[in-house]
């Protein structure tokens, strides 16, 4: 064994007409897996709004609850949600500028494969199809693999402040007998 991975040995000893099949069949694959992935983008979006417009209502109803209670207790209240509408515009901002930059590499592994469906070089298919599959060729970007996780942090970050502001509010209702 060469301590090749199992899919570049399987490739190798394809006929050319074998691996321009696999092109066709990995660019399908890829164009339905991104319609997953911006269909899950497009509800992330969704639930960002809501998450915000929901912690917007809160601090309007609990304003006027809140009126005869502490500023403290008002701004331990208040806080957490503002915080979540501002991580969660964030997490919008940044969802979107993911799906673009995701976008774009997927056009780009997308239009390779389908140059490489006409391709007649055997070794040159074998080598740009390395750089499609293999983590360390097209989508091994480190930006975006930071923007990533920013953008997944501030996801989650916006529902613990939500939560935080509720347990907040409810906490400092019961305080007051409200």
């Amino acid at each position: 064994m060469t301590g090749d991975p199992p899919l570049t040995v399987l490739l190798q000893k394809a006929t050319l007409a074998d691996l321009q099949r696999f092109c066709a069949i990995t660019a399908a694959s890829l164009r339905e897996g991104r319609q997953i992935a911006v269909a899950s983008n497009e509800h992330s979006q969704k639930l960002m709004v809501w998450l915000g417009g929901l912690m917007g209502a809160g601090i309007l109803s609990m304003h006027g609850l809140l009126a005869a209670a502490p500023k403290a207790m008002r701004l331990t209240v208040l806080i957490p949600w503002i915080a979540g509408i501002l991580v969660a515009t964030l997490a919008g901002l940044l969802a979107g500028e993911l799906a673009d930059r995701n976008g774009k590499q997927h056009f780009n592994r997308i239009s390779m494969l389908e140059l490489l469906q006409i391709q007649t070089d055997k070794e040159r298919i074998l080598e740009n199809l390395q750089l499609i599959m293999e983590p360390a060729g097209l989508a091994n970007d480190h930006a975006l693999n930071r923007l990533f996780v920013a953008t997944n942090s501030a996801f989650y970050l916006a529902h613990i402040f939500f939560i935080v502001g509720i347990v907040a509010a409810v906490t400092t209702m019961m305080v007051l007998g409200v």
